[in-house]
């Protein structure tokens, strides 16, 4: 819903523009049927972020409307439909609401403070899709008790510019930065009064508002850099007719941007990216049972970038599968070592105890018995110690206790679990079912 929503932002604003253009009738007939429609699904998307960048694009088109009567007449049909959302429809009261339930701070915040410590350690940028690996060394003091969706990981730093700069780094999120205050500038200077390149301008700075306070997805993006090129386009047109010589410079200090961009991604990110492209290699052919060729594509990984802990995790988890398919406990043997190595990488990451803990569990009871199972519980116990919240863990400890007959500790887990995540009603149906067996 949150990507649909940012998407629905663009949606809203060019339909606008369509209908206040002077496009064809058929053109804005069409435009006023779909707008209702589209805002809708706007609202209905329960998307807080994506009403607030929607609200702010609408404002910044009507105010750059040349014409005062439409001016009007769009402005207080606007605040007409904002007094009509918040006090008759449930999604937008509802939404708004959960800001006033509790006194503590949202838990984006808590993000954010951790997402700066990364920046600041890592300013040249942790390159792509490595966030969510990264970012559990970084959560700020107390994050447990801050918290207050605990069952949520935390992949994204849900501030576009905050996930571009510990990605791409200070001067990546600079280079982005330019960009955006570059179109702003063209608009301004060629594009205003243009009423749907205006629509397409303030859908723009609407979805960059959005980004702020969520994160976006593959299947919106490339449209931001569309209607980016499109608002550029039309003032590259502007620029031919006026032939203003600052923006051929302003072109040459993009190239120059561009070119350090591209000189520190590669000294930077050449082995990362290869072996982060081997390890989703490794993982879909692990999904697909092709576990030896999961295994060679993650020793790959494992050979360009020995200090990656994750990268061990998958390399495991290939073994421990293939070790089920060959019956051979020579693999399930390798996919300990990968997961010690993982460990003594970072101790710190429950994931690897987890990942260590689900080895000793599902290849123990095949080739160790009890006494595997049982160091299982150790992990499980070290992962929930390092991160209290890891869930995963905790189901893992509640099926090896049920496994060695101990239901009561078994039942603690499962109380455990409802406690961080009460909606996790399956939790009250293995009790019961623990329960009947303990007595």
């Amino acid at each position: 819903p949150s990507i649909a929503g940012l998407f629905l932002i663009f949606s809203v604003l060019i339909g606008l523009g369509l209908f206040s253009s002077k496009a064809s009738n058929w053109v804005r007939y069409a435009a006023i049927f779909f707008l209702p429609a589209i805002s809708w699904c706007l609202v209905l998307t329960s998307t807080r972020s994506a009403w607030l960048g929607c609200l702010a694009g609408l404002i910044i088109f009507i105010y750059f409307l040349p014409e005062k009567r439409l001016k009007l007449y769009l402005g207080s049909l606007l605040i007409i439909i904002i007094i009509l959302l918040l006090f008759f429809s449930p999604a937008v009261k509802g939404r708004l609401g959960e800001y006033f339930k509790t006194k503590k701070l949202p838990d984006r915040i808590y993000i954010w403070g951790s997402t700066l410590k990364l920046i600041s350690d890592n300013p040249f940028g942790i390159a792509l899709e490595n966030y969510p690996y990264m970012f559990p060394k970084y959560k700020i003091k107390n994050w447990g008790q801050l918290i207050t969706e605990k069952w949520r990981s935390t992949d994204k730093a849900h501030n576009n510019f905050l996930q571009i700069s510990s990605t791409l780094g200070i001067v990546g999120a600079l280079a982005y930065l330019w960009i955006i205050v570059l179109l702003i500038l063209y608009f301004f200077k060629y594009m205003k009064g243009n009423i749907l390149t205006t629509a397409i301008f303030s859908g723009i700075i609407g979805y960059l508002i959005g980004l702020q306070y969520n994160f976006t997805g593959p299947s919106v993006t490339p449209f931001l850099w569309i209607f980016i090129g499109a608002v550029f386009y039309e003032s590259v047109d502007a620029y031919r007719i006026k032939k203003d010589l600052w923006v051929k410079k302003i072109k040459g200090l993009i190239y120059v941007l561009l070119l350090i961009i591209m000189a520190i991604s590669f000294y930077r990110g050449f082995k990362p990216i290869y072996a982060d492209n081997r390890i989703v290699w490794a993982n879909y052919f692990n999904n697909f049972g092709l576990t030896e060729l999961s295994i060679k594509e993650s020793l790959k990984a494992v050979t360009y970038d020995s200090n990656e802990d994750m990268y061990y995790r998958v390399l495991g988890k290939g073994y421990l599968k293939h070790s089920f398919k060959s019956s051979d406990s020579v693999y399930y043997t390798e996919a300990i070592k990968a997961l010690n190595k993982a460990i003594e990488i970072n101790p710190h990451n429950p994931l690897n105890y987890l990942g260590m803990g689900d080895i000793y569990w599902s290849g123990g009871r095949v080739f160790g018995g009890i006494s595997e199972v049982e160091k299982s519980i150790g992990y499980y116990k070290q992962a929930v110690q390092i991160e209290p919240e890891t869930l995963n863990a905790r189901l893992g400890l509640i099926e090896a206790y049920d496994y060695l007959g101990n239901y009561q500790l078994s039942i603690e887990e499962a109380k455990k679990i409802l406690e961080i995540d009460p909606r996790r009603k399956e939790m009250e149906r293995k009790i019961d079912e623990l329960e009947r067996k303990s007595r």
